[in-house]
């Protein structure tokens, strides 16, 4: 442990401070009068320092030697204060009157810092103080200065992010390779199918009630199947929505969702001898575009089957607009439920 950082001079203010009479102290630990200290991991109190995994704290009152402790435990104990303080500002991360009400946080055992890097919370940052206003600031140290802070931030949090979306899928249809068409011999290069000839097999009504992704599997003599497929219909929205896909061996899975068919246009086919079959994925399009934070799908909560879970799959709207997908891990069948909630890119 290492010797004080000269005399420390923590002037309260105004009010009464609270008092935790009688804190253990981590073994070995040494404090002087004044000192900052926070809690560890298991409760007991050191001395502030660069740390993220420290508890709020306060200062040290009035050391009680071992001998003090509680029969048969000579762990040292301490009397520690809290309140409201004007306090030493690290000099390289200093306070500003608009940072007022927010965190404060401890950089060691005299001085404090606005920044929140490799450090833990304090408490809550009131005012600057008008006598040294570069160099101190006034304070709330302790558990409950901090807690408010806590909640001033998280606060804020919420009221500078977008708008939150639930997105809910219940009972959607079973993935099916046929829900659309059965499979289709090619006649001609290229061959067209019209909504019209799309089968009966509740394939454009799953998809009207739930915008997805389109399915080809190929069959037959497959090295003979099309080799690519434009698709065009409408999205979530209403609008016009078309994709080209390439198929392998005439399959392919489509990353856009459509809420209707308008047409399928194959081509590549070198003989008649090859089939596809048009059906329907996992691959659900979002009422909403999903806010990326930090490179990632800013997801507040999946819901699959009754679970909270976190296997979900994104594509972003710039890949499969208007707004991208999300497919469960869990393919639908029916009878499955899903929800998503996430924070709308505005």
């Amino acid at each position: 442990m290492g010797a004080a950082i000269g005399p420390v001079s923590m002037n309260r203010v105004g009010n009464t401070p609270i008092k935790l009479l009688g804190a253990f102290v981590k073994t070995a630990e040494e404090f002087d009068k004044g000192w900052m200290l926070m809690r560890d991991s298991s409760g007991l109190f050191v001395e502030a320092s660069v740390a993220t995994t420290l508890l709020p704290g306060g200062f040290a009152d009035r050391a009680l030697l071992g001998d003090d402790a509680p029969s048969g435990d000579d762990t040292d104990l301490i009397n520690v204060e809290t309140g409201i303080y004007s306090v030493p500002m690290l000099s390289t991360s200093t306070f500003a009157v608009t940072d007022k009400p927010g965190p404060i946080y401890a950089h060691n055992n005299r001085e404090f810092a606005k920044s929140s890097s490799g450090r833990s919370i304090a408490g809550l940052f009131i005012c600057l103080d008008d006598e040294f206003p570069t160099a101190r600031c006034v304070a709330w140290i302790g558990p409950e200065g901090a807690a408010i802070a806590k909640g001033i931030a998280d606060a804020a949090a919420l009221a500078t992010s977008g708008t939150f979306i639930c997105d809910e899928w219940t009972d959607a249809s079973a993935v099916s390779t046929t829900a659309l068409k059965a499979a289709t011999t090619f006649t001609t290069d290229p061959q067209t199918i019209l909504a019209a000839a799309l089968t009966s097999s509740g394939g454009t009504a799953a998809l009207a009630a739930y915008p997805r992704n389109v399915t080809f599997t190929g069959g037959g003599t497959t090295g003979h199947c099309p080799t690519q497929v434009v698709i065009t219909g409408t999205d979530i929205n209403d609008d016009s929505l078309s994709e080209t896909l390439a198929l392998s061996s005439g399959s392919g899975t489509g990353v856009k969702a459509f809420k209707t068919i308008v047409s399928f246009v194959f081509t590549g086919a070198t003989s008649n001898d090859g089939t596809v079959a048009c059906g329907i994925g996992k691959k659900f399009g979002l009422s909403r575009p999903i806010k990326q934070r930090i490179g990632l799908p800013h997801v507040i909560q999946e819901l699959a089957i009754n679970a909270v879970v976190t296997t979900g799959t994104y594509v972003a709207a710039a890949t499969s607009p208007p707004n991208g997908t999300y497919a469960p891990s869990a393919n639908p069948d029916g009878s499955n439920d899903y929800a998503l909630t996430y924070e709308q890119d505005v």
